[in-house]
């Protein structure tokens, strides 16, 4: 996994608040093609919830899905858009690999 190409997609405001909102569960599909259980959406779901055009929002899941963080899957005649646990796994684990073990702050307690 690319770290800087995660973090630079998770950098723009949009793309971090869809990643969060896919996490909380706070997309609901409305194509039917993503069940309840997963933390996906299409496209549609996205122009509905943010004021932005089709070519916007799809523009961002490409970076979103270039740099790995979700995945897409064509069910039928929707592209669905879920979130890849691997890595946000594997980023949840860099970071506590970055901080926990060698932190040289005054204020770090271990």
């Amino acid at each position: 996994m690319d770290m800087v190409k995660v973090f630079k997609a998770l950098g723009h405001e949009f793309r971090f608040e869809v990643v969060m909102a896919l996490l909380e569960g706070r997309i609901h599909s409305c194509c039917g093609e993503v069940r309840s259980y997963e933390q996906g959406c299409c496209v549609t779901d996205l122009t509905d919830k943010f004021d932005m055009s089709q070519s916007t929002i799809s523009h961002h899941l490409g970076i979103l899905l270039d740099a790995g963080i979700v995945n897409m899957e064509k069910r039928g005649l929707w592209s669905v858009y879920l979130i890849s646990p691997e890595t946000i796994q594997e980023l949840h684990k860099q970071i506590g690999d970055w901080l926990s073990p060698t932190c040289q702050l005054p204020n770090c307690s271990s």
